[in-house]
């Protein structure tokens, strides 16, 4: 509600994450497949939703940076990432899993930093 995600909202997520996610080194946080319903759209959820995840991966599971991919035909999304900080990757080597699932060759990947946030940022919640 009003862009807020409940805090306890990704409990479930760090189980499953556990559970599913073998253990491998150098791991990164990486966004993947943000939806939000038409209906929804234009009305800050999906920043907020965003904002939740780099908060999640920064201050829970100890991230500096953020990753995700966007298809090249998504110009609405990719605005949407850029507007809030991530950047276009201009070099990167796709894994085979990801051209054969994600049809690397035709996504834009980005990433973002994720400082500290600042004290007293309404942001940082």
């Amino acid at each position: 509600r009003n862009g807020q995600v409940p805090s306890d909202a990704f409990d479930d997520v760090e189980v499953l994450a556990a559970t599913f996610v073998p253990p491998r080194e150098p791991l990164c946080a990486y966004l993947c497949n943000l939806c939000v319903t038409p209906p929804a759209r234009r009305r800050g959820v999906g920043s907020a939703l965003v904002r939740a995840c780099e908060h999640v991966a920064r201050d829970r599971w100890g991230f500096d940076e953020l990753y995700l991919h966007v298809g090249m035909h998504d110009a609405s999304t990719a605005r949407l990432y850029k507007g809030l900080g991530f950047e276009a990757l201009r070099e990167y080597d796709p894994k085979p899993w990801q051209v054969k699932y994600l049809g690397a060759p035709e996504c834009t990947y980005y990433v973002k930093g994720l400082a500290a946030p600042a004290m007293g940022s309404a942001g940082a919640r």
